[in-house]
């Protein structure tokens, strides 16, 4: 009986949570969707905020987006929270609520071993006439001054336009383009797989956008952001992010 009791009191309090989304796109190693499932440090986040969140009452489930959709689903109330992005990203004209940094990284050139220049961003804004350049269609790259509108990307540069990262460093590797924007964390997980993309690619070593890492939100959700951010430091304090950490190759600072 008592067991009975028990799993109906679980039930109830199961549904007795307020659900808040946070919107993921692909963007790894933060997320990375694969038809309806997703992996990535912002999942791994999210799972690790759940237990600090429960005595609000409060679940975070993911809500898959992409790219260019992002704003229009935020609009429409899709999702409240949005995790590793930066205000700078298209937010200019949100009202958002907007935490410290919670994250470091960048992105960087990758190209052929047999290919030897040296890309850094002056390069590139210069000289591009001849490059053939693999993005994700709706980022927002240092080289473009953070412009993401495809047209006048095709108007500026000779761009490839994907929607998939391991797609771009195969066109790379195919020589049907001479350069990629990859995550540096990325590429580092994915040369920890294929140890042959090491001898045959290499990384720039300019950055082309140092990432500073934030979390965007609504102001008038039901989870506030100072909630969110004193789970997060909960967690650091723990040592949990650590796992993170090493498993993306991600600074949490």
């Amino acid at each position: 009986m008592f067991k009975i009791f028990l799993f109906w009191a679980i039930c109830a309090h199961s549904l007795a949570l307020d659900v808040i989304y946070v919107g993921l796109y692909n963007f790894p190693p933060y997320a990375e969707i694969t038809d309806t499932k997703a992996q990535g440090a912002a999942v791994d986040l999210i799972h690790l905020l759940n237990d600090k969140l429960v005595k609000f009452d409060i679940e975070l489930r993911p809500y898959f987006t992409s790219p260019k959709r992002r704003y229009q689903d935020y609009e429409e109330n899709k999702f409240d929270y949005i995790f590793f992005e930066s205000e700078k990203w298209g937010w200019e004209k949100y009202n958002l609520s907007v935490s410290p940094i919670i994250a470091m990284g960048g992105e960087k050139y990758l190209s052929l071993k047999t290919n030897k220049s040296i890309y850094t961003q002056k390069d590139l804004q210069k000289n591009l006439k001849d490059k053939k350049i693999a993005v994700i269609l709706g980022y927002h790259y240092g080289f473009a001054e953070l412009e993401s509108n495809e047209e006048e990307l095709k108007r500026k540069y000779n761009i490839i336009f994907t929607n998939d990262h391991s797609k771009n460093i195969d066109l790379v590797l195919k020589g049907r383009a001479d350069l990629a924007i990859i995550t540096e964390s990325y590429f580092k997980m994915k040369s920890d797989i294929n140890q042959d993309l090491t001898s045959k690619l290499k990384l720039s070593a300019d950055y082309d956008q140092i990432y500073n890492h934030k979390i965007l939100g609504r102001p008038n959700s039901k989870l506030t952001m100072k909630s969110i951010m004193e789970a997060m430091n909960s967690l650091k304090k723990e040592g949990k992010l650590k796992t993170i950490e090493k498993k993306y190759y991600i600074d949490f600072p």
